[in-house]
Parts: structure tokens; sequence; C-alpha cells
């Protein structure tokens, strides 16, 4: 990966003479048509519509060349990627542009790139059609408080408004990195608001969230501060509770929506219902998924709650983790001659809080481990720590609760 020497940001390889032959432009799959307001229509409805775009030979035009009816405020996005010459990788186009008419409203491109801005990338997508269909669809519309820099030209941020009775042509312009461009054009009536439509908030006991400071929600049972830059728009905020799971040590607490991206942590305390006193050091704050499964959030006991740094929004509760992690032994068991091994491997995995610490050692002094995080596996490789004859190999494990797994076995060596 090349950087810019002033900036120091990532520069595509491809555009520094890594050349990958590439004659297939991209494929445009999806065209998703948002309202971005309360009383904005598309096509009679109130909600997001998809459309299916058709390649005709040339360029993409919608099914049935059907036109979209919009009134109000609304903004675009695409799924889209680019094949290398029908490849298996979907990998990112480079440039995309939306123009309305002749006129372009909206423009970015990926020439550079900083690491530091990827969780950015949480608003620049459809942040719920990824949670719920995992499939990305890239916005015209750019969030107040997302600042990827990828981004080139926005009329009003993307959002357009429909107020007349004219018909648009609007045009998608994806390129890739090898110049081969795809187009889809598509038509847009616009319409006025229908004043007997027009509503307000339909939820006016909602709290609002500005991205531009600092909001703190709080009841006697609960405490959230969530800071400024964690917010990429401003919100009405949703809260209810439910009654406890099973196992758990407070209600189930709903704050806002999961398909609503954080930026930044904010932080979380929680009053339990009831809890023993010896349980305390063993309390956490989990996020609950739709599955009904416990990710732990952390968190310690502070003046009658469990306080904790989260980083989504969804359903949390209080569990504790009393159970030990698990260690399951890979290449080696007790009495194995392991003298045509080149390592020793372990599955280290824990239930809810997570590994804190591990310790390996061999007849008594300590050996390098590495630990593969995302496979749950710790490694050694064998050296001349090993002796000939028996060893006693030794590892203890410990969760982000203290709970501690002893594993023992004597291991048979010839050098």
């Amino acid at each position: 990966m090349h950087r810019d020497e002033g900036t120091q940001k990532p520069i595509n390889p491809l555009l520094f003479g890594f050349s990958v032959e590439d004659k297939t432009p991209p494929l445009i799959n999806l065209l998703k048509v948002y309202p971005a307001s309360l009383n904005a229509e598309i096509n009679g409805s109130r909600k997001a519509q998809d459309f299916y775009p058709v390649n005709n030979g040339h360029q993409y035009s919608l099914q049935n060349n059907d036109t979209i009816t919009v009134s109000g405020e609304a903004y675009f996005g695409i799924n889209t990627y680019d094949p290398f010459n029908n490849g298996n990788n979907k990998n990112g186009v480079y440039k995309i542009k939306l123009f309305q008419d002749q006129m372009i409203i909206y423009e970015h491109d990926v020439e550079t790139f900083s690491f530091e801005e990827t969780r950015y990338i949480n608003s620049f997508i459809d942040y719920k059609e990824y949670k719920e269909k995992q499939r990305r669809i890239q916005k015209s519309y750019i969030q107040p408080n997302n600042h990827l820099s990828i981004y080139k030209k926005s009329l009003n941020n993307g959002i357009l408004v429909f107020s007349d009775e004219q018909v648009f042509e609007m045009t998608y312009e994806v390129s890739d990195f090898a110049g081969n461009v795809a187009k889809l054009k598509f038509f847009v009536k616009s319409l006025p608001l229908n004043p007997d439509l027009v509503q307000t908030n339909n939820e006016p006991d909602l709290q609002l969230f500005s991205f531009k400071k600092t909001n703190s929600f709080r009841n006697d049972k609960l405490q959230l501060e969530v800071p400024a830059s964690a917010l990429y728009d401003t919100l009405y905020f949703k809260y209810q509770s439910f009654p406890a799971t099973p196992g758990s040590y407070s209600e189930v607490h709903q704050l806002h929506f999961d398909y609503v991206p954080l930026h930044t942590s904010c932080e979380l305390s929680i009053k339990p219902d009831s809890m023993p006193d010896n349980l305390r050091n063993k309390a956490l704050i989990a996020r609950i998924d739709k599955d009904g499964k416990y990710w732990s959030a952390g968190g310690n006991w502070e003046n009658g709650f469990v306080k904790a740094s989260i980083r989504d929004f969804g359903n949390y509760c209080i569990v504790t983790d009393t159970l030990a992690p698990e260690i399951r032994p890979g290449n080696i068991s007790n009495s194995k001659n392991i003298s045509g091994q080149s390592t020793i491997k372990l599955v280290i995995t824990d239930e809810l809080s997570g590994i804190k610490s591990y310790r390996g050692t061999l007849n008594g002094k300590w050996i390098l481990m590495e630990y593969d995080a995302k496979n749950d596996l710790l490694i050694y490789q064998i050296d001349d720590r090993l002796e000939a004859g028996e060893n006693n190999f030794k590892l203890v494990v410990t969760d982000n609760k203290d709970n501690v797994k002893t594993y023992t076995a004597r291991l048979n060596y010839t050098k």
C-alpha cells in the first residue's frame, strides 16, 4: 500500500503501476430511494423503496423503465461492485457520481483513504441494510458527522427536494480503477406534498439527541452518556424496558436500535434489581442479540450500578460470569511423545467476559506462546526449552472476571 508523503494517507496501489487487467465494468445490482423527512413519499410510501436495474447492453435502466414518483426530501443509494473480469471477488469501485439531469449532485472517489477513517464506513453505507441483509448500499447522503475524506462533491449533503411536477433524469455513473464505467439512468417525477397527509413526530415523548453535543438519558435504573462524537446525525432516542431474562440481574433495556451505528464509545450504567454481594465482582453488562445470545460489554461494580463502555445501540442487561475459560488441547495429550512435532497447540475460549491473560510454562519456566485470537488458538514453537525425556507442561488461562482454568500434561520428547 503506497502512502502520500504529505498526509501519510494510503493511496490505492492500482493508481501507481500495479496494473490489473480489467475490461469488465462494475455491476449495479440495486437502487434504493430513501425518504429524508417524516412526510416524504416514494411511490406513495413513506418507507425506502428498492428498485432492481437491468442491463440492456450499454447501460442500466429500471425494470419496465418505470418512473419513480417522489414528494418531499429524498436521497439515493446503490449496491455496486467491480467483478475484475467476472472474478469471484466483489471489489469496491473507484468512483461514483450521481447526476440530476446534467448537474452533478454527488461524487466520491477512493484514491486515498486513511485507516483512521474506517469507522465512518458505517455511515457511508446503509448500516440497517447491512445489519439485516448483509448487503452494502452506498448512500449519496452524507450525514453531518461523517468526516470521510473520499467525498468530492455533494449538493445539500445529497438530499434533494421534490415539490413540483417536473420529471428529472437521474444518472448514476460508476467507475472502476481501470476506467471502465457503468451507468444507471432512471426517471423521477416530482410531486408536491399532500397537505392532508402532513404529520409531525408521532412519538412526542422521544428524547432528541443532537450530534453536536453530549446527550444524556437517565432514569432510576439506567444512565447513558452519548458524546457528540458518537452520533453521525441528530436522532430521536427510543428507550423501552422489558422483564429480566432467565439468569440476568436487571431488566432488559432497549437503547434505541442496533441498526443505528455509533462512531465512538458511550458510557452505560445499569442498576441491578437484586444481586448477592459475592457476585458483584462477577457482574458485567451484556448486549442481547436477535437470537438471544449474550455479548459482553464488560463492566465493573460502581456505586450500586454496573458500569461499562458500549459501542453499539441495542438491548442490554446485567449478567454474571462465574464460569472458567475452556482449554482444549490440539496436538498434545498427557504422556504423549511429541518428538515429531514442531509446535504445541491448544484452543482457549471463554463463554462471556473474554480471555484476559494466559501463561504457559515448561518444567516451571515461562515459555512464549503466540495467540491467534481469531481462531482462539495458542501456539508454542518448540525450541531448546523442551528437554529430552519427560517435560511438565502447564497452561493457566484467566478471563476478564478472574475465573481461572489450568491444564497440565506430561510430554515426552527425544532430541
